[in-house]
């Protein structure tokens, strides 16, 4: 009999630790309950507007106005404009500018990681989200497959350029040029600030970031002009 209590006992433990892992995967649903709301307008990849919200969706940062791949990550978003989906908040509710930080879904799809699997988002402020492995997954293969914002330059600058290192404390960064030729590109860092690089053949420059990067560390973008990868580094 006391045996028997045990053994009921497990079970039910090895139970509500399934639920506990498999259903907010499944559902959506955890430590908050989802909303569904009507998608107005899309403000860019990854921003649109309910009636009297505006929503910013959660792990992504797509590319900004008017730079690569822009235009396909808010087409993307627009084909839910007009459409009710489910949205879920995680640990934080807003961001600095009011907007809501959500995961978003619709029927089977989950918008975030759809997003971020076809190259129109990189990851951006998601450890410690429920998430958080799902959109790795998803961008690590984004990367491997080479799409969208991960595509590699074909310029004969690829391959050219080494990152001899990154200081985000001291705020300064040390690249090469390994070629015998000039080479261009844009840095951009895991938020949205942009500079333009160039420098000679064999040239190699220590440049003052201003702030730029993480104290904590940071991603390294350099891109050519059409906005295909010359060199990546985190």
């Amino acid at each position: 009999m006391k045996l028997g209590r045990i053994l009921g006992f497990v079970a039910v433990i090895i139970l509500i630790v399934n639920l506990a892992y498999f259903y907010p995967r499944i559902t959506g649903q955890g430590f908050y309950e989802p909303e569904i709301v009507n998608v107005t307008e899309v403000i860019d990849g990854d921003t649109f507007k309910t009636e009297g919200s505006s929503i910013r969706l959660l792990c992504l940062n797509t590319p900004e106005k008017n730079k690569p791949f822009y235009e396909e990550a808010k087409i993307f978003l627009a084909e839910y404009e007009g459409k009710e989906i489910q949205i879920l908040r995680d640990k934080d509710d807003e961001d600095k500018y009011g907007r809501k930080l959500r995961f978003a879904f619709y029927g089977e799809s989950f918008i975030n990681k759809e997003i971020v699997e076809k190259g129109l988002s990189h990851l951006y402020l998601c450890e410690g989200t429920r998430y958080y492995s799902d959109l790795k997954e998803a961008e690590e293969k984004a990367m491997e497959n080479e799409v969208g914002i991960w595509k590699k330059s074909e310029s004969r600058c690829s391959g050219c350029f080494e990152l001899i290192s990154l200081e985000p404390e001291a705020e300064f960064f040390t690249i090469k040029n390994n070629c015998d030729y000039e080479c261009k590109g844009e840095v951009k860092d895991e938020a949205n600030h942009f500079f333009q690089l160039s420098l000679k053949a064999w040239e190699e420059k220590t440049i003052e970031s201003n702030n730029i990067w993480n104290d904590g560390g940071d991603r390294f973008f350099l891109r050519d002009e059409e906005g295909l990868l010359l060199y990546y580094s985190y």
